[in-house]
């Protein structure tokens, strides 16, 4: 077995890195995950979701939740196969010769995009 620097056997030049260094992608922080977990837990203990809402609700509140909520999106959204989101403008004649299934499904999407009147 040849003995020396595990480096200078796989002969990398400068700025190179070696292949196993670091952490693997995609494995979390330990510390992101425990934060995580805290906040998860104190969330539980003062009253969850109900509380949430309530706190939400209260005066005041409301500006601050929606920062809060702001924050979860992602901040890039994609159309499929990870291109653009495409936007369509039907007339009223298009949409009446979509068939049924396509008609239902854009109808379903447009209710999660635009919330009913009324809804603040």
């Amino acid at each position: 077995m040849p003995r020396g620097n595990p480096q200078n056997l796989l002969k990398l030049k400068k700025g190179q890195r070696h292949p196993l260094a670091g952490r693997r992608k995609g494995t979390p922080n330990k510390t992101t995950v425990g934060v995580k977990q805290a906040v998860l837990a104190a969330f539980n203990k003062i009253g969850g979701t109900e509380a949430l809402a309530k706190w939400a609700l209260s005066p005041g509140n409301r500006k601050a939740f929606y920062n809060i909520a702001a924050k979860l999106i992602p901040h890039e959204i994609v159309g499929p196969n990870d291109g653009p989101l495409q936007f369509v403008n039907y007339t009223s004649e298009q949409l009446s010769k979509l068939p049924p299934g396509e008609l239902r499904t854009l109808i379903a999407i447009s209710k999660k995009i635009i919330p009913p009147e009324g809804t603040p």
